[in-house]
Order: structure tokens, then C-alpha cells, then sequence
């Protein structure tokens, strides 16, 4: 395995460094996502949440494009930024399956929270990194399809007991465009220079 990877120009920093920033950007989404659980969408929390999102959102762009510039392929960074997000995810709903707050209903639809946030982030990322504009629309498409399909079955992704001022739902699909906003902007003003 290590050979195959080391053929493709993949040492181990350069995996290192992909598996910790899609974990630390995972690890972000997750914890917000169970904070805003915990607090039934409380505006104050979405925006801070909102914020750890975006901040590491951005992270990951630099992160990937860093990455592309040492001839790390598209796909061995998926694989990577993949492997390091399912343990983050993993950790937390694990950590809150232990803990298991009362308010709290641990189930695999959860994961689904987690997952599309997370994902949708480093879709973003590796749109920003893809070295022609045809794979960065086809990555743009494959996550805002993947928002919009998982909007319109939002309902099947809410286990919590309780009230909530806004469905984490709402709350995933904010963020996922906010972070597309801060993204496409951040590429038009490096265009501009």
C-alpha cells in the first residue's frame, strides 16, 4: 500500500497533511453540528458555528491547492481528505454516543448531518484546487446537487427531542452555501490581482 501511494509522488507528510485538515475541518463541522443540537439552533451558536465552518473551509482551499502543486493527484486527495473526515465524524458521534446528553438522539441519520456539511466543505476545497475549469463546475455540481438532495429529504435526518428555533437542517444548508459564498468570493478576489 505505502509502495502504491509513494509511486504516485505521495510521501507521507503530504498524506499526513491531507487526512489532518479534512479531520480538523470535519471535527469542525461535527462539533458545531452537535452544539447547535445541544442548544436547539440558537442563533448566537449557528453563527459561531457558521464561523468555525468557514474559517476552516478556507483552510482546506490553501490546504488543497498546496497540495495539487506538489503533483498530488485529485483522486489520492479525495481518498485522503475522505479517510482523515469519516474519523472526525467518527470521534464525535462516538464521544456523544458515550456522553449521550439527554436532548440528544445518537442514530445513523445523524451521521448524515455530519457528513453533508463536512463533505460539501472539501467538495468546495478540491473545486477550488482542480486544475481545469470543467472538473471545478463538475465538483461544484456534484456538491450543490448533493445539498439540494439532501434538503428535500431533510426530514428523514432530524432525530432530536425537543423545539428547535431553527431544524439543523436549515442549519447544514445555510452553511454549506455560506461557505460556497465565502469560497467563490474569496476566488473572484484572487482573480482580480
Amino acid at each position: 500500500m505505502v509502495a502504491d501511494w509513494n509511486s504516485r509522488g505521495v510521501d507521507a507528510r503530504t498524506a499526513t497533511k491531507a487526512v489532518s485538515v479534512a479531520f480538523v475541518v470535519a471535527l469542525t463541522a461535527s462539533l458545531a453540528l452537535v452544539a447547535e443540537r445541544l442548544t436547539s439552533g440558537a442563533a448566537p451558536f449557528s453563527l459561531a458555528a457558521l464561523g468555525m465552518v468557514v474559517s476552516m473551509a478556507i483552510v482546506s482551499v490553501m490546504v488543497a491547492r498546496e497540495l495539487r502543486t506538489r503533483k498530488l493527484g485529485m483522486l489520492p486527495l479525495i481518498a485522503l481528505h475522505g479517510f482523515g473526515a469519516l474519523a472526525a465524524i467518527g470521534l464525535v458521534h462516538g464521544l456523544v454516543f458515550v456522553v449521550h446528553p439527554r436532548s440528544l438522539v445518537e442514530s445513523p441519520a445523524q451521521l448524515v448531518n455530519d457528513g453533508v456539511l463536512a463533505g460539501s466543505a472539501l467538495v468546495f476545497a478540491w473545486s477550488h484546487a482542480a486544475r481545469t475549469q470543467l472538473r471545478r463546475m463538475l465538483l461544484v455540481s456534484i456538491a450543490v446537487a448533493a445539498v439540494l438532495a439532501y434538503w428535500a429529504t431533510a426530514s428523514r435526518w432530524h432525530c432530536d427531542l425537543g423545539t428547535f428555533e431553527t431544524s439543523v437542517q436549515r442549519l447544514v444548508v445555510e452553511q454549506v452555501f455560506m461557505v460556497a459564498a465565502v469560497l467563490f468570493s474569496l476566488d473572484l478576489l484572487a482573480r482580480r490581482d
